[in-house]
């Protein structure tokens, strides 16, 4: 007959075993997703390479926003976004003239000192004229998207 000390002891050996194999598991679901890392980024690479020269010959005179071209009966598509930074400086230099003009800066100007940049679009070529000076332009990540097409 076996004593609850017998099947504790059973039990314990059980549990050291379960942990064991989770960790062997785990250990070897790690090495895996490495490796498919790696190979992952080796075929990111390889992408790069073999759509950079398209990519960098449409984007001579834009840098941002979206450009597409077929390769090989896929459509390659990337979309780089517009990162817009104010000088926060400028933008309180604009916020005074305007208010020394007796206009209401806040029309223009958000009180963390930014400019919608929907908005910027839609103002009247003169009032974008004078906040020209404290916007600052710079392209965002690229990313790239594929699909299959039937070439042209």
């Amino acid at each position: 007959m076996e004593t609850l000390f017998d099947v504790l002891a059973v039990r314990d050996v059980l549990q050291t075993r379960r942990k064991g194999l989770i960790d062997e598991a785990m250990a070897a679901i790690a090495d895996e997703i490495e490796h498919i890392d790696t190979q992952m980024a080796k075929v990111k690479a390889q992408i790069d390479g073999m759509v950079a020269e398209d990519l960098a010959a449409l984007r001579r005179d834009k840098s941002t926003g979206v450009v597409k071209f077929v390769r090989d009966g896929v459509e390659v598509k990337e979309t780089v976004s517009k990162v817009v930074t104010w000088d926060q400086i400028k933008l309180q230099e604009i916020h005074h003239k305007i208010k020394s003009a007796g206009d209401n800066p806040d029309e223009y100007i958000g009180m963390k000192l930014s400019v919608a940049e929907s908005a910027f679009k839609a103002w009247p070529a003169m009032i974008k004229k004078i906040f020209e000076p404290a916007r600052t332009v710079k392209p965002g990540k690229p990313s790239l998207s594929f699909k299959v097409v039937k070439e042209k």
